[in-house]
């Protein structure tokens, strides 16, 4: 075993493995480490940023929906969430001044007269 391999054997003990879903990831990350570990171990600057480490994190997404918009009449409600194409249509109607008591049919959202966010 040469020394490039030793090396990438000790850094990938530490690139944790959660499922077997990430054995792509973490042959991803072991082709690049091989490349990176023998630069990085001569180049203080980048072993004390943890450069390496930091590029061995997958990345994290993070999303959430809305589900719900109110304005003073009352609340349309949207149980899996509104699109970014309805968004948008309550974005033009609040820039109008018009209320949101009509959505279209698509949006499989409904109007809640008089009704505020935190009853639904």
């Amino acid at each position: 075993m040469n020394r490039r391999d030793a090396l990438t054997d000790v850094f990938m003990t530490g690139i944790h493995r959660p499922t077997d879903e990430t054995s792509n990831f973490r042959q991803a990350v072991e082709g690049v480490a091989r490349d990176v570990l023998t630069i990085k171990k001569n180049a203080r600057a980048s072993a004390s940023a943890r450069v390496l480490s930091r590029l061995a994190e997958p990345d994290r997404v993070l999303s959430f929906r809305v589900t719900w918009e109110g304005d003073t009449g009352g609340t349309l409600y949207a149980p899996d969430g509104l699109s970014a194409e309805a968004v948008g249509w309550v974005q033009a109607r609040k820039a109008a001044g018009e209320n949101m008591a009509s959505p279209p049919p698509g949006f499989g959202a409904s109007y809640l007269e008089g009704a505020s966010p935190w009853e639904i």
